[in-house]
């Protein structure tokens, strides 16, 4: 659906990226401003990335290191124990361009291969991975499986959803809706809800199941996990339906005076960041 503004976006990155000034020759002199932003990128993510390795686990491995790829790969991410917070590998993360995201990646993979944390080839991994994910016109989606990668980035956009729920991955490989345990009473899937997904969805799931003659402890002839419903309703409603039924309620809370978490905030919730967080980064940035 979406590969011909990835094409005229992936022009318009060329176009910025592609020739030199002056002579033509490379020198900082002959650099547009885009190039030269692209280069301090690099560097700055290079060196920002050994500052997050402040900390490892009781296993030895670096908290840093345990962060998914999938993350690094969008994200902006600042360790909190880097800032002097708790060296319990939590961290802040803050969303990336597509496109832009590939000089941000290029620095954390050298870097990883200087401090040993990853090889050269799997680097170099990472940033064909980051190039494709930016630059196909398709997309690149991640699986546990061959046929499932097949499938995913096979399928047309309008069945993507559909096919990822039956996979119970979604476009980067993690979980859609959690599943009953393999021990235990099994539960309807109308109360696995996660903690996070707006009660709206998990009123719904639940009216829905009791209505057809299920239960809090029973499926009745239409349970469906809520998490499902807001998968398939974010996918194919896009952000406008999917602010509207998640935070605008939020919203309309906040503006009564009650309390709601950051979570729950637009683009607030995005950053995952506070206000005194964004003054240590900014002092931090600027001392680099």
């Amino acid at each position: 659906m979406f590969a011909n503004a990835s094409i005229q976006g992936s022009a318009n990155f060329a176009r910025t990226m592609y020739g030199l000034n002056g002579d033509g020759k490379l020198k900082w002199q002959n650099l547009n401003n885009g190039q030269k932003i692209a280069l301090g990128a690099i560097i700055g993510s290079f060196a920002f990335a050994a500052m997050n390795r402040a900390g490892e686990d009781d296993d030895g491995v670096n908290w840093y290191d345990k962060v998914p790829n999938y993350v690094k790969e969008r994200n902006f991410v600042i360790m909190k124990s880097f800032l002097g917070g708790e060296q319990d590998g939590s961290y802040w993360k803050i969303p990336m361009p597509y496109g832009y995201n590939l000089f941000s990646v290029i620095g954390t993979s050298m870097e990883a291969v200087v401090s040993g944390s990853k090889t050269t080839a799997s680097g170099a991994g990472d940033i064909v991975t980051a190039a494709l994910g930016s630059f196909s016109p398709i997309g690149m989606q991640e699986s546990d499986t061959a046929s499932g990668f097949i499938l995913k980035n096979a399928l047309p956009t309008i069945l993507k959803p559909f096919a990822e729920v039956g996979l119970n991955e979604n476009f980067m490989g993690g979980q859609v809706y959690r599943e009953n345990l393999p021990f235990g009473t099994p539960r309807p899937d109308s109360e696995l809800g996660r903690r996070g997904t707006a009660e709206q969805y998990k009123k719904f799931a639940q009216w829905l199941n009791e209505k057809t003659g299920g239960s809090a402890y029973r499926s009745g002839g239409i349970d469906i996990n809520p998490d499902v419903m807001k998968y398939v309703v974010n996918y194919l409603g896009g952000g406008a339906l999917r602010f509207g039924i998640d935070k605008a309620p939020e919203i309309g809370s906040a503006l009564m005076g009650n309390d709601v978490e950051d979570r729950n905030i637009a683009f607030w919730s995005r950053i995952e960041i506070n206000s005194t967080t964004i003054i240590k980064v900014s002092l931090a940035c600027y001392l680099c």
